[in-house]
Formats: C-alpha cells, sequence, structure tokens
C-alpha cells in the first residue's frame, strides 16, 4: 500500500470523523478522500504523470492535504513550500547556538522550490568555520526547526 493509497483505506475506516480541523472548514476522512481524487483528476487532465513533480505552495490546511494526498495517488513526487517560513524563526533558533553571535536569513531563488533559506552566520570571538562547521550547524537546525525550515545554504 502506498502513501496516496492509504487515505482512502483511512476513509472507509473512519467516514465523516474529523481528519481536519481548520478555522474555516472540518473535513472528514471520506471527504478528505473525494477531494484527494478530484485534485488527482485534475492533475492527470493537466499532464502530470508517476515521477512529475507537484510543488505546493498552500497555507497548512484541508486544501494542503487534498493537493497532497491527490498528487500522491498519481504517484507524483510533492514538493511543498510553506507559504509561512519565517525568515525570522529561523534566525532566531540560529542564533540560540551558543557559539554563535550573530544571523541573518534570506530567501535565495531556487530552480526546484522556488526559493530557499540561506543563512549567514558570524561565529563568537575565538569560534571560526573549522570549529563551528555547516554540518554542525544544519545538525542544530534539525533537532528545532522542520525540514524545510533548514537553511540549505550556509555562509
Amino acid at each position: 500500500m502506498t502513501l496516496g493509497d492509504m487515505l482512502a483505506a483511512v476513509a472507509r475506516r473512519f467516514g465523516a470523523k474529523p481528519a481536519v480541523v481548520t478555522a474555516d472548514r472540518t473535513v472528514g476522512f471520506a471527504e478528505l478522500d473525494v477531494l484527494a481524487s478530484n485534485v488527482a483528476g485534475h492533475l492527470h487532465a493537466a499532464g502530470i504523470r508517476p515521477g512529475d513533480v507537484v510543488t505546493l505552495w498552500l497555507e497548512n490546511g484541508w486544501r494542503w492535504m487534498a493537493a497532497y494526498y491527490g498528487a500522491l495517488r498519481l504517484g507524483a513526487v510533492v514538493n511543498p513550500v510553506n507559504v509561512l517560513l519565517s525568515p525570522a524563526e529561523v534566525e532566531a533558533v540560529l542564533r540560540s547556538h551558543p557559539r554563535i553571535l550573530e544571523v541573518a536569513v534570506i530567501a535565495v531563488p531556487d530552480q526546484l522550490r522556488g526559493e530557499e533559506v540561506k543563512a549567514y552566520v558570524l561565529p563568537r570571538q575565538g569560534e571560526s568555520r573549522e570549529t563551528l562547521p555547516p554540518d554542525e550547524l544544519i545538525d542544530f537546525c534539525r533537532k528545532r526547526l522542520s525540514p524545510y525550515k533548514i537553511p540549505r545554504y550556509l555562509e
């Protein structure tokens, strides 16, 4: 069973029980399954096939989940882009590292995702790129941020 098929199985089991509750709508499992099927149909009609990359640029919520499962049903690869990604959040996490003095985070163009996170890091006195390597900072971020918020570029 694929992740794309899982929703149908869960919908059969839980039916109208709430799957997603947001400020504007509550969507049951069966309804989410129907919405995902509709999305899959539209994506297929647009030429999306297994292995194609589908970028989801949506707010978190029921629309995102319907698009996500719809794309997975086709065998597409989902590339999530969070419209709520905040450079200030990434900066705050990096600034909390005991060996970092200052941080600036910006969005840089990325061919696949549209934008990616780039962090400029100024180590504290006595630290250097050798004593504070990018891999250590990435690991530090992995423990504190969602995967899509981890800086892809560090300087």
